[in-house]
Parts: C-alpha cells; structure tokens; sequence
C-alpha cells in the first residue's frame, strides 16, 4: 500500500492500461536529466524526464515488468481456484459432506478461506 488509502487493482484494466502505453522497448538515458525514451521505428519519442537515475530506470522497466507481474498473479490465482475446487472434491468423495475428523475438516475450511 502507497499512501493512506489502498487503491483496489483491476488486473484487466491495469493490463489495458500497459497495453495503450507507447509500445517497444523503453529505454532510460544517462544525460544531465536522465529520461526515457523508445524508438517508434521513425524516430526517437521521449517518454518521460526525470530527475533521478533510480527513476528513470522505475519508469523504463515497468513497460515490461508491469504486465509480467500482472500476468503471473492471475495465473496463481486461477491455480489457487482450481487447487480449491480439487480441495473440495476430495473432502467430498473422502468424507461424503460429513465431518468426521474435526482437525481436518477445520484445515481443509481454513484453506478454502484463504487462512
């Protein structure tokens, strides 16, 4: 969380908004105002100017880390649906929706709530 509000995330729109974004491979420049730039394939298009290299290197990466990341937290959490719905069957066909051993039953609750 940045700041004293938590903004709540939309994967798809964040990925959108990766996707409207200048696309190619966003480079930073060491001049005496560090920037970022990419080649369209006519010409060189400055992105954005910065006053850190620490920035300028933030900015340049996340063109590509972004979507990366993005793409792997939805990835684990359909493997995390699909790994709950496995859970459930199997309690199901061990158990017949009947608790029979307490411990278990309250793990196997636990992990479907994500505890």
């Amino acid at each position: 969380m940045c700041g004293m509000f938590e903004v709540k995330r939309d994967a798809a729109a964040d990925l959108a908004m990766c996707e409207a974004a200048t696309p190619g491979k966003w480079e930073g420049k060491h001049a005496i105002q560090p920037y970022i730039s990419v080649f369209t394939g006519v010409a060189e298009e400055v992105i954005a100017t910065t006053y850190t290299r620490g920035n300028m290197r933030f900015i340049a990466e996340s063109r590509t880390a972004l979507p990366h990341w993005i793409n792997r937290a939805v990835a684990a959490e359909a493997e995390v649906e699909r790994l709950r719905g496995i859970l459930v069957n199997v309690h199901g066909a061990l158990y017949g929706g009947y608790i029979f051993d307490p411990t278990i039953t309250a793990q196997i609750e636990n992990a479907l709530n994500g505890k």
